[in-house]
């Protein structure tokens, strides 16, 4: 004779060898983090990227975001035993500074460099999220100036300046050197990957900003890499990263082509990025920023290819309440002040 209730199943799921214990219909992230495991993860709505994971074995929904044996982990769910892993990336921390500098680099792109009062690590090619006071976060690719010069306690950033941008508008004006800053991160799965394969680096626009963070990584930590940039913008007048292409070039990386929907330069194609993308043999890595249509363009053709293709929308996240709330949902328990401190004390 029953009781009048169902017991739920309970599978067994690996997360990068550690055994969780998770039902029927949970998603992959919220499986890991009732046991203790984080993986990482910004938007909780499929759109960051930042929780793709691969999956090894077993049964899993990858609810619509499955891209060869990975998924996303926010949006697939678990049906029965399986095994996912996932790269190990810098922990996710706050860290508080002030804007040192705002710099014009055209007339729609300025560069704004943050003073940290601590290091923040991340991979080249990953993002922050960044709230100056006062203003709503947002979520900007960490760069290097054009010169290729950097200090460790210093973020750049490029950012287009939109003018009725309730953050990019004020650039200059109420956000000016001196203001106080929160960052958060790093997210992101187009982070750099190691190796001895060609990189192709596809950019639009301020995309330009993870793909120059990426470049300059290799060319300095494996300069006989092969590497192809292929760098567009909306105008020939608004290719704001002259220095940073002559910088690569000085370094014997030729082979880099620059285009514009419209006006004309010296060295400037007329065309779209993804006009000029190469042949593809399907060893390649390829890294694609800017435009979502653009990065789904090249993410097509390098899929077709069977090379790998790393990218992060550039889209606004959903969900940025903060890991102890997000656990206190699942729980359905309230967080107590001591239990939010210990948390906000391991992510600080």
């Amino acid at each position: 004779m029953g009781w009048g209730y169902t017991v739920s199943k309970h599978i067994r799921l690996k997360v990068n060898g550690s055994i969780v214990e998770a039902t029927p219909n949970q998603s992959l992230v919220d499986a890991a983090l009732l046991s203790g495991l984080v993986i990482p993860h910004d938007c909780s709505s499929g759109q960051c990227e930042t929780c793709r994971v691969k999956v090894v074995s077993g049964s899993v929904d990858p609810k619509g975001t499955a891209e060869g044996d990975t998924v996303l982990a926010c949006q697939a769910q678990v049906l029965d035993d399986a095994e996912i892993v996932f790269e190990e990336i810098p922990a996710v921390v706050k860290r508080i500074g002030q804007v040192s500098r705002i710099d014009s680099l055209s007339n729609t792109v300025v560069q704004v460099k943050v003073a940290l009062t601590s290091r923040l690590a991340y991979l080249p090619g990953q993002y922050v999220n960044v709230a100056f006071a006062g203003f709503p976060e947002r979520a900007y690719s960490v760069t290097h100036s054009l010169d290729a010069s950097a200090d460790e306690l210093e973020l750049v950033f490029h950012i287009r300046r939109f003018p009725d941008g309730v953050v990019s508008a004020e650039l200059g004006r109420k956000i000016v050197p001196g203001r106080k800053v929160t960052v958060r991160g790093p997210f992101g799965h187009a982070y750099l990957r190691s190796g001895q394969n060609k990189l192709i680096f596809v950019s639009g626009g301020t995309g330009f900003a993870p793909i120059w963070s990426m470049a300059l990584a290799s060319c300095l930590s494996n300069p006989q890499r092969p590497m192809s940039l292929i760098v567009g913008v909306s105008d020939a007048s608004c290719l704001y990263m002259r220095q940073a292409l002559d910088w690569l070039t000085k370094r014997s990386i030729t082979d880099i082509t620059t285009t514009a929907n419209s006006g004309s330069a010296a060295g400037v194609v007329a065309g779209r990025p993804i006009d000029f993308l190469p042949r593809l043999g399907g060893t390649e890595a390829i890294y694609a920023a800017g435009n979502p249509a653009m990065v789904a363009a090249v993410k097509s053709k390098g899929q077709l290819s069977g090379a790998r293709c790393f990218a992060d929308p550039f889209n606004p996240s959903n969900s940025k309440a903060p890991l102890i709330m997000r656990l206190s949902r699942l729980l359905q328990t309230k967080p107590s002040p001591a239990s939010s401190a210990q948390l906000e004390k391991k992510l600080a």
